[in-house]
Parts: C-alpha cells; sequence; structure tokens
C-alpha cells in the first residue's frame, strides 16, 4: 500500500439502504488491494446520503464491514413506517399552496402538511431513529475536524419565507418539501467538509448533522437545521445532496486537487449503489387527480426523480472515464456500478431477504470484473 494516501479518491453514490451493495463493494476491494484501514488509505473520501454518512463513517475510523453490518442490523430500525404517526401529533395545516413532495408522489391527499415516512428529528414516541443510529455510529459530540482523513458529505441548503416549517416550530412533525418552489430561496448545492475551501463549509458540524443533512431525501426524511441554528425563519435548511450530486465524484476530484495539488496522478475509486428505473414502477396515488390542474404533471415526476438521479451520475462518469483516457497519468479511475434486478430497486427495502440480495448482486459485479479491479490495483499503487 503506498504511502501517499492524497492521490487516492473515494466517492460514494447514494441509495438509501442500497448502501449494503457499495460496502459490500468496498470490503472486497479492501481485501484484495490489502487495505486495512480506508481512512489511512485514501486522502479524500466524499459521499453523498448513504454515502454520506458511511463516508464520515470510514473518515472516523469505521470499516466497510463494520458499516455493512450496521446497515444490515440497523436498516429495520431507520426505515420503520409509523401508520399512526397522524395521531401522535396533531396535523398542522399549511399554507394554501403548499404540498411535501411525498404527498405529491406517494401520499395521501389531505389538507394537512403531510409527515415525512420516516421521523428523524424530535417530536416522536419512536424516540429519532435516524439521529439515534448516527448518534450510535459517529459519536453524538464528534465534529468534522476530528476525523482521520478528508472528507466531504454533499448537500443542498436553502431559505424559505416559511422555513420549511410554516413558522410554528422546527420539529419534525411539523417539516415539509415546501412547494412549490417559489417558496424555497437562496438555493445552493454545498459540501460539508473538515476541509476548509470556497465550496466547503461546516468544519466544525457535528458529524451526526452532516449525516442527517446529507440524507435528508424529501418524502423519507425532512430537511433539517444545523445544531444551535437560532432563527427558523433566518437561518439555512439542508435538503439530501442527492438533488445536486447523487454521484459526488467530480465533488471529490475537485476536492483533492484543492487539498493536495502536488500529486502527480490521482488514482479515483468511484462505488454506486446500482442502477434502477424505479420511476418506472411507480403509480401514483389517486390523491395526485385531486390538486386541481396538478395532477397530470405530477404523475412525472417519479419518472422525473430517476432522470435526476440517474442521469446527472452517468454523465459525471462519463466526464471522469474520459479525463483518465485522455491522460492516464493524471488520473486512474475505476468505477463500479451494476444494473440492479427489479427487486432490489427500493431503497428503503428492510426486509430479511433483501440485503442478501444486493450482497449477491455486489459480489456477482465484483466477480465478473475482477480482471479490470485487479488492473486498476496496479496501475494505481495501491
Amino acid at each position: 500500500m503506498s504511502n501517499n494516501k492524497g492521490k487516492f479518491i473515494l466517492p460514494l453514490d447514494g441509495g438509501g439502504i442500497r448502501g449494503i451493495f457499495e460496502m459490500q463493494f468496498l470490503k472486497r476491494f479492501c481485501e484484495v488491494a490489502g487495505i486495512r484501514s480506508v481512512k489511512d488509505a485514501f486522502g479524500t473520501i466524499v459521499g453523498t446520503s448513504i454515502g454520506g454518512i458511511c463516508a464520515v463513517g470510514l473518515a472516523k475510523g469505521l470499516s466497510p464491514d463494520e458499516l455493512l453490518q450496521i446497515l444490515i442490523k440497523k436498516g429495520p430500525k431507520l426505515f420503520s413506517y409509523y401508520p399512526d404517526v397522524q395521531v401522535i401529533k396533531k396535523p398542522v395545516p399549511g399554507p394554501v399552496d403548499a404540498i411535501t413532495m411525498g404527498n405529491a408522489v406517494f401520499g395521501p391527499a389531505n389538507p394537512f402538511v403531510y409527515n415525512n415516512k420516516y421521523p428523524c428529528n424530535d417530536g416522536y414516541e419512536n424516540d429519532a431513529p435516524l439521529l439515534k443510529v448516527l448518534q450510535e455510529v459517529l459519536g453524538k459530540d464528534t465534529r468534522m475536524n476530528e476525523l482521520g482523513t478528508n472528507v466531504a458529505a454533499t448537500s443542498v441548503k436553502y431559505k424559505s419565507g416559511i422555513a420549511g416549517s410554516g413558522g410554528w416550530n422546527i420539529n419534525c412533525d411539523n417539516i415539509y418539501f415546501p412547494f412549490p418552489l417559489k417558496n424555497m430561496n437562496i438555493v445552493s448545492p454545498i459540501l460539508l467538509s473538515n476541509v476548509i475551501s470556497p465550496i466547503t463549509e461546516g468544519n466544525d458540524a457535528l458529524c451526526t448533522d452532516v449525516g442527517l443533512a446529507t440524507s435528508a431525501a424529501s418524502y423519507y426524511f425532512p430537511p433539517i437545521q444545523m445544531t444551535g441554528a437560532s432563527n427558523p425563519t433566518d437561518d439555512f435548511w439542508y435538503l439530501d445532496g442527492g438533488f445536486v450530486a447523487n454521484n459526488p465524484a467530480l465533488y471529490a476530484y475537485a476536492l483533492a486537487q484543492y487539498a493536495y495539488p502536488f500529486v502527480e496522478q490521482y488514482s479515483m475509486l468511484s462505488i454506486g449503489t446500482g442502477v434502477t428505473n424505479v420511476g418506472n414502477d411507480i403509480t401514483p396515488m389517486p390523491g395526485l387527480m385531486n390538486l386541481q390542474g396538478f395532477g397530470d404533471k405530477l404523475e412525472m415526476l417519479p419518472q422525473l426523480l430517476d432522470v435526476t438521479i440517474n442521469s446527472p451520475s452517468s454523465a459525471t462518469s462519463s466526464c471522469l472515464e474520459l479525463i483518465a483516457l485522455c491522460n492516464p497519468a493524471q488520473l486512474s479511475y475505476y468505477r463500479f456500478q451494476k444494473q440492479l434486478a427489479k427487486e432490489l430497486w427500493p431503497l428503503d427495502n428492510v426486509t430479511n431477504n433483501f440485503p442478501d440480495g444486493l450482497i449477491q448482486a455486489a459480489n456477482e459485479q465484483f466477480d465478473k470484473e475482477s480482471v479490470k479491479i485487479n488492473l486498476f490495483i496496479q496501475n494505481s499503487g495501491f
């Protein structure tokens, strides 16, 4: 293993529970490459959503296998739907022109702000499962600048006149994704990182906050504010980084060059969570047709979700492949990705056989591409 860890870059895609797929691959890759510690091997680790959570975990010193087991064992707790959540807290009426993204794509038609499918912050009787797991895994008080290598997680920050909660309070049960988008302003992609640069913030942020921010995918989890936000109408809110870069490889490449400008050849191992066509398998709820003229338009949202996630990710990979092809002395690049079988498409399936299916898919693809993987290892100098 090379001592020049600054040349090695590890981007991790988002994909919910399908993070099992990428951690299984990374586990096997480390075994073949002789990598004992990911944080000691890679100078830059960048992730989106579950990839962002895993990136922070790896930078803290967890192994791919440890993160894999956490996803398998904690997944049912993270993705447990509480059908009585509406009666736990009294529903709060939202603005006339506002519905949640979850309501628009999947959820029941009702005149209230629709709760996100999985609670994650405060205000629920199930005790904030995602936050609690992040505290267990990343440490309740651990901050980004305490981690063992350069790491970043993608997110989107925005301000809103209704602050995501109508201004009443910031409890999870009242937070929603404002729609139409006219309610949002000052929207910008951001890297939450321990690297101080013009495109990053959060050097002193709690790792748990970063985990919540990068995985705040509308419908699944609500937007969040960083700990210590004083006024919900003035401070920024954060959404899932998958809205701008589900494949964060270009961010990772730029950040590595900023942090390690004198490296002659960078080596990037980019890991996906599987290609899906989940939008084509979603039937919009009948409530869509009750939205007075929006029904036909909103029926396109599931398909647009596929375009939003898959197309930019593929474009990112194509750009990096071209850079590596034109100048292999500048970049050695390998992308691990696979078209998944339909039964493995869901982002939140935590049934007993689902993790096994993802592990099997990762193993099959690893074995299929073992020659390419070994060639990448040799060319990169692992």
